[in-house]
């Protein structure tokens, strides 16, 4: 989308890779093709001792300084260790993380110094590379982005997302997940003409991920002769940093050797003595076979939950389109074409259709256009909140309710002491009847009418208008509204976090000029 001001961009924001496109002023959807030449941007950033390096430059650094090459950091944002998918990876990174709370740190050494950035600001370094590749693509300014996120991003995370891209400079129009950013990139027609219903019934999340596929390969190979040579191998590289790159070579294979468009074989280094493995399509794609079906049959579970829930019959769907890494894989494919008795839709550009489907989003805002959106109706994922009296879940907005929704009703809650000024109200998102067991996302705290009695009546709203942004409202009765939330970070001060995470990225980028303008100097000499 593009404006006076700028373009409106859409980024598929996901755990291994970043994908963007640009609605371009002859309303077609444009891939940002970054300096390396792929369709998308390897999530990682390097270290360095004289600056941060993006994608696939931090990935050549990672060959040879595995523990200052952050991955995965969308992976650990809002995440604590206690998480289940947090403890499955832990054991596999070759970069050191530390946790206070359910805030991770990343700890690295940065010109020479030792220094820990958090996933939010590992983003924010992604998304500031994302913009300036897009910036060149497009030839203008760009301001926005409509993101796509995991469906099973919460509150908390959405809102570090939006963070992150106001720190880079973006302001986050919208925040969607795949499911509709797919639905949008393969109804392109529809969405142009705004004759369309696009709308999201049910959710699901997926008990499995791209990282027990990969921990398939991992586990079946690890295992002797092979484990002998990349445990045991007489080197200076510890043993930790060893399997975490034999991780990194089982997750480039189940990546390259069990989709279509991949190569027939890739070989596997074991050792700096020791000759490669070479593993082949049929290898990866037999190793799957022998593994515990159950593998597959879990990617199936919130298919069938979904189509219960929502009242769908399997034999009502003409249609499938995939997207993400998990849904590339063949055996995948094989499982969810046999329980719908229909081949899922596929694309050669299946790495950029969520990002399409992002920008398209974008471009067909009313300000770029003068057009409409049509109907675009999403779901909330998880259900909102407030801690009573008794520390249970008071729920405002159930799970599954259609967007836009508000709710307003008035409840009693008790003060501390007399002459109280403030009322604190804790806000969660989940489904725990007890409310700490759930996301806390902040705490509302405004003034009330001083009183001897120990109980304040308020009124309470929950607002919102689309999947990535609530807003909260609390008043006494008869008052006009006298506060307002609308950021949800938890323990994290919103103003405080913004200040110092911009702080720091605008280090690295001038980190980045005083390297380049050094460069420069140098070949300048050189030439003379």
């Amino acid at each position: 989308m593009a404006n006076s001001d700028g373009h409106v961009i859409g980024i598929d924001l996901g755990t291994y890779t970043i994908s963007t496109c640009v609605f371009d002023t002859e309303n077609r959807t444009v891939v940002v093709i970054p300096d390396s030449g792929h369709n998308t941007t390897p999530a990682q950033v390097a270290f360095t001792d004289r600056l941060c390096l993006v994608g696939r430059a931090a990935g050549l650094v990672a060959l040879v300084d595995p523990r200052n090459t952050i991955t995965l950091a969308a992976h650990f944002l809002g995440r604590g260790p206690n998480d289940e998918g947090i403890r499955d990876i832990m054991t596999n990174l070759s970069f050191d993380v530390l946790f206070n709370g359910d805030q991770a740190f990343f700890k690295v050494r940065y010109r020479n110094q030792d220094i820990c950035v958090t996933p939010q600001e590992v983003l924010s370094i992604l998304l500031d590379h994302i913009k300036k590749n897009a910036e060149k693509e497009a030839a203008c300014k760009v301001i926005g982005a409509v993101i796509v996120v995991p469906s099973s991003y919460d509150r908390l995370q959405r809102d570090l997302v939006k963070l992150a891209a106001s720190v880079a400079g973006l302001r986050t129009v919208r925040i969607i997940t795949g499911t509709i950013a797919c639905a949008i990139s393969t109804n392109v027609t529809l969405v142009e003409s705004g004759k369309h219903d696009l709308k999201v019934v049910k959710t699901a999340e997926c008990p499995t991920g791209g990282e027990h596929f990969t921990g398939a390969l991992f586990s079946y190979l690890l295992q002797p002769p092979i484990s002998d040579v990349v445990l045991s191998e007489s080197s200076k590289v510890p043993a930790r940093l060893r399997r975490s790159r034999f991780w990194q070579q089982c997750e480039n294979a189940k990546c390259r050797l069990s989709i279509t468009e991949g190569p027939a074989y890739i070989d596997m280094e074991l050792g700096s003595t020791r000759p490669p493995l070479r593993m082949m399509r049929k290898d990866v794609d037999l190793i799957y076979a022998r593994q515990d079906l159950k593998l597959f049959t879990k990617i199936l579970e919130p298919i069938k939950q979904v189509l219960s829930q929502s009242g769908i019959d399997k034999s009502d769907i003409h249609e499938i389109a995939l997207t993400g890494g998990t849904f590339k894989l063949l055996r995948v494919h094989a499982a969810l074409s046999h329980f719908l008795n229909s081949m899922p839709w596929t694309s050669t550009e299946s790495d950029t259709l969520a990002a399409r489907g992002a920008a398209i989003y974008a471009g067909s805002l009313p300000s770029a256009r003068g057009g409409t959106i049509g109907n675009f109706s999403d779901i909330l994922g998880h259900s909102l909140g407030f801690e009573d009296h008794n520390g249970k879940l008071a729920i405002m907005l159930p799970r599954h309710a259609s967007l836009p929704i508000k709710h307003g009703k008035t409840v009693v809650l008790p003060t501390t002491k007399d002459w109280q000024a403030f009322l604190k109200i804790r806000i969660y998102e989940g489904e725990d009847t007890v409310a700490a067991k759930n996301r806390y996302l902040g705490t509302l705290r405004f003034p009330i009418r001083a009183r001897l009695e120990h109980k304040v009546t308020v009124k309470l709203a929950f607002h919102v208008a689309s999947s990535d942004g609530l807003m909260i409202m609390a008043s006494e009765p008869g008052m006009e509204p006298s506060h307002i939330m609308t950021t949800f970070l938890g323990d994290l001060d919103p103003q405080v976090e913004f200040v110092n995470m911009t702080m720091k990225l605008e280090q690295f980028r001038k980190d980045a000029r005083l390297e380049l303008a050094l460069s420069n100097l140098n070949s300048k000499h050189g030439a003379h």
